[in-house]
C-alpha cells in the first residue's frame, strides 16, 4: 500500500505543478501492471488506490508507466 500512496502523492504534485506529461518509473512491476490494467486487483483498498491514480492522470496528455529492474536501483 505504501507504494500506491507514494505514487498518489507524486501525481498530486504533478497535477499541482500543472504538468501535462509525466513519466512514472517504479520499482514494482506488479504495481505498474496493476495500474495499467494488465494485472487484476483483488484487494478492495488497492482498487480504490488505483481509481484515485486513474483520476489523477485523466487530464494528462501523456503518461508513461515503467518498472525499473531491481538491479538498477538496489544497493550492492
Amino acid at each position: 500500500m505504501a507504494e500506491y500512496v507514494t505514487l498518489i502523492l507524486g501525481l498530486q504534485m504533478v497535477r499541482k505543478l500543472g504538468a501535462k506529461r509525466a513519466s512514472i518509473l517504479g520499482g514494482s512491476e506488479l504495481i505498474i501492471k496493476q495500474i495499467k490494467g494488465e494485472y487484476s486487483l483483488n484487494n478492495p483498498r488497492l482498487s480504490q488506490y488505483r481509481e484515485a491514480i486513474l483520476d489523477l492522470i485523466k487530464d494528462l496528455l501523456e503518461i508513461d508507466f515503467a518498472a525499473i529492474p531491481e538491479t538498477e536501483y538496489a544497493s550492492p
